[in-house]
């Protein structure tokens, strides 16, 4: 466990210790086959042992509902490039990569909790100490769990719960997207679609805060010039739908550099307009394909004239490969900090009583809300 926090004990939430001298009941939100979250999540309770060694057992407070946990419930995905004469075409097809080993298996990856008891041979940890997971996919729809004291990243006893909860995801995936494959500097330009998703609210305001232009697209709609208000006020130096992109000279207007890296998270004609925007020996990362659609990068121009390079990145997979490395430690440690300077929030976030998580999956319609578990809703209540 890593953490930038000496080993001062949180109280405010802390239940009575004698409590935990037996194993705690909890409910879990599961599924036991893939399809549609309203129809196979359910809640059923479970004992949870008491921890040992190195474990802590925690009570989850607060758990966001990110696009990449319905996607897992629905099924998988394989990620498919061909070379199709002058083009080279990226196909999406299914929708995650992540897939359970067993079922059931409970919901989410994301969670901010409360240690509430410690193992014998935990060190760093105790309890009343605030956690986030320094892993994906753990199963967070949960009122408590088992952790290794390794897994989880000690925050800030202040912090405020709903921007810590999205932290380990979100957040990450966002810093990482823009501190791994270019080295940008103050000044220089990136370009995304999908500017309007939480990954990419994230990676605008990270921008300003480092002095970074950043360029993003949105598709049409009734109320864009809203949208690309709200947008830009978090950060964007720029916000433009996808029938304007191509016909607008953003660059003389906005005083922008061509972008020497381009973020697509959507596939289809937005990721082939953002990528005739990148710069000579640019990097265009694909992170996601929400649209389910290929996309078409001229060989000529793009891969050999302008030796622009084109790549991808799995959150998931790069923390399963760095976890416990200095780049993921300076990285929890410079969020860590934005967090506590309050330079961290989070775009809006409804937050759903545990026991109503229906409400959740009945209202998404593929808009850009996001929503968040409150575990401790019914507690509140008595």
């Amino acid at each position: 466990m890593w953490s930038l926090l000496n080993s001062k004990t949180f109280k405010t939430l802390s239940t009575t210790p004698c409590l935990w001298r037996r194993a705690v009941t909890t409910q879990s939100l599961i599924y036991r086959k893939f399809g549609q979250p309203i129809n196979e999540l359910q809640i059923i309770e479970e004992d949870v042992p008491n921890p040992i060694d190195k474990q802590v057992l925690i009570k989850i407070l607060r758990a966001p509902v990110n696009p990449m946990d319905v996607d897992i419930i629905q099924g998988s995905v394989f990620i498919v490039p061909l070379l199709e004469r002058n083009f080279f075409e990226i196909s999406f097809l299914g929708i995650h990569p992540f897939k359970p080993k067993i079922l059931p298996a409970i919901g989410g990856g994301a969670f901010v909790g409360e240690v509430v008891k410690v193992g014998e041979l935990v060190i760093d940890l105790n309890e009343g100490d605030l956690v986030i997971p320094l892993r994906m996919h753990v199963g967070s729809w949960t009122k408590y769990k088992l952790a290794e004291e390794d897994e989880v990243y000690k925050i800030p006893e202040f912090s405020d719960l709903k921007e810590a909860a999205t932290i380990g995801v979100n957040t990450c995936a966002a810093y990482r997207l823009l501190k791994g494959f270019v080295n940008l500097r103050p000044g220089d330009s990136i370009i995304q679609n999908g500017a309007n998703g939480f990954v990419g609210q994230t990676i605008h305001k990270l921008c300003k805060l480092w002095g970074i232009k950043s360029l993003g697209v949105i598709r049409d709609r009734p109320n864009a010039g809203v949208l690309k208000l709200a947008i830009e006020r978090l950060g964007a130096t720029v916000v433009l739908t996808d029938k304007e992109i191509d016909t607008t000279d953003v660059y003389k207007t906005n005083c922008l550099q061509k972008p020497k890296l381009a973020l697509n998270c959507t596939g289809g004609e937005m990721a082939e307009s953002i990528a005739r925007h990148l710069d000579k020996r640019g990097i265009m990362v694909t992170y996601a394909g929400v649209s389910g659609k290929p996309f078409k990068i001229s060989a000529l121009p793009s891969l050999i004239l302008n030796e622009q390079i084109f790549t991808g990145f799995w959150i998931t997979k790069w923390v399963e490969e760095n976890l416990g490395s200095p780049h993921q430690v300076r990285m929890m440690n410079e969020l860590i900090r934005l967090l506590q300077a309050n330079k961290l929030e989070t775009p809006p976030v409804e937050i759903i009583p545990f026991d109503d998580f229906k409400e959740v999956f009945a209202t998404r319609d593929g808009s850009c809300k996001r929503f968040m578990l409150d575990m401790t809703a019914d507690e509140d209540d008595k």
